[in-house]
């Protein structure tokens, strides 16, 4: 991405989120290439870190 252009947005939402690795990962590559990321999830309740292990920031508070 050039300097000056916008950075896209993108909202992504992981309805299922029974193994959300896939999710977290692609979050992760998203925000590597500069993209205003927000994922929409429930937490894996086998593995709580799933996606700040990996790099991605967790606000639980957001939507409460």
């Amino acid at each position: 991405m050039s300097e000056g252009t916008r950075r896209p947005t993108v909202f992504m939402m992981d309805l299922w989120a029974t193994v959300p690795y896939y999710t977290a990962y692609l979050s992760r590559a998203l925000l590597k290439k500069r993209i205003n990321l927000m994922v929409g999830s429930i937490s894996y309740y086998l593995d709580r870190g799933c996606f700040s292990n990996r790099g991605v920031k967790v606000d639980r508070d957001s939507w409460t």
